[in-house]
């Protein structure tokens, strides 16, 4: 079965309301069901079909950085190698990487936030649903490329602002 954007649009309408009666609980429905709808959302026809050309021409190599892409994508080095990567590792089809990469994207949010005690909790929550309705199809949809940078650099803000420098330096790096 395959869905338009509009669909996805529907459901964060529904999320948004939801999320006045349970905060928690629409970030829940949202982390599980975000991944099913990129599974299902059917190709833009636009630079969709670029990011999976790019990413199904992934392949390994025995030289650093080991993992690269035939396409000619126009993307940041480290994006072509992560998906390269993911598509050596895993063998999966494109739809299947895009899941993979917010629930990827998502974990490094709330592994670095600083958010971390049951009181400012609640702000992760309503940072990941503020970020639906443009953010996340923008960059898990619409430019995949994003997505991972975006979120390894707000990580490291979390970090620096946690007074980690080191690991900070890494993930801006």
């Amino acid at each position: 079965m395959e869905i338009t954007i509009h669909y996805y649009y529907l459901f964060i309408v529904l999320i948004a309301a939801f999320s006045f009666v349970n905060v928690k609980l629409s970030y829940m429905l949202a982390v599980i069901i975000v991944p099913i709808l990129l599974l299902l959302l059917i190709s833009t026809g636009f630079d969709y079909d670029h990011y999976k050309a790019d990413y199904e021409s992934g392949y390994f190599k025995l030289v650093s950085p080991f993992f690269f892409t035939s396409e000619g994508l126009t993307a940041e080095p480290f994006y072509k190698i992560y998906s390269a990567f993911i598509r050596v590792i895993t063998s999966l089809d494109f739809e299947y990487f895009l899941a993979i990469n917010f629930i990827i994207c998502i974990s490094i949010f709330f592994i670095t936030s600083p958010f971390k005690n049951m009181n400012a909790k609640i702000i992760n929550y309503l940072f990941v649903l503020f970020l639906m309705p443009v953010i996340l199809p923008t960059l898990f949809y619409f430019s995949p490329r994003s997505s991972i940078g975006f979120f390894l650099v707000l990580g490291g803000f979390f970090l620096l602002y946690n007074k980690r420098f080191y690991y900070s330096l890494a993930f801006v790096f």
